[in-house]
């Protein structure tokens, strides 16, 4: 996880994906082995208090992968532009501050 506008790591993000929940780390990353299972679709929540939630859901359709961000009808967040990226086999989750 990166602050999208300092581009620096944010630590102690709560990451949940499923049933299983996640903290990073100092450099703002999350190492996931321990998930195992049918891949058909993966919802990703993270939340970090001062910053906007993320929400993705990870879906696979044939031979390729699908994701999908969209607003949160029951929050006060909005999605903005370019959130996160895939590099390789790392996804890049950039969180935006609060606006009080």
């Amino acid at each position: 996880m990166k602050d999208k506008l300092t581009k620096q790591p944010v630590e102690k993000a709560n990451v949940t994906i499923e049933s299983y929940e996640f903290e990073t780390d100092s450099i703002g990353f999350v190492h996931m082995q321990q998930i195992t299972g049918d891949l058909s679709e993966r919802k990703i929540i993270v939340t970090k208090a001062g910053y906007r939630h993320f929400n993705l859901i990870i879906d696979h359709n044939d031979d390729f992968i699908i994701y999908k961000q969209k607003e949160d009808a029951t929050s006060d967040w909005q999605v903005g532009e370019n959130s996160f990226a895939v590099l390789k086999d790392t996804l890049v989750v950039y969180l935006e501050k609060e606006i009080n």
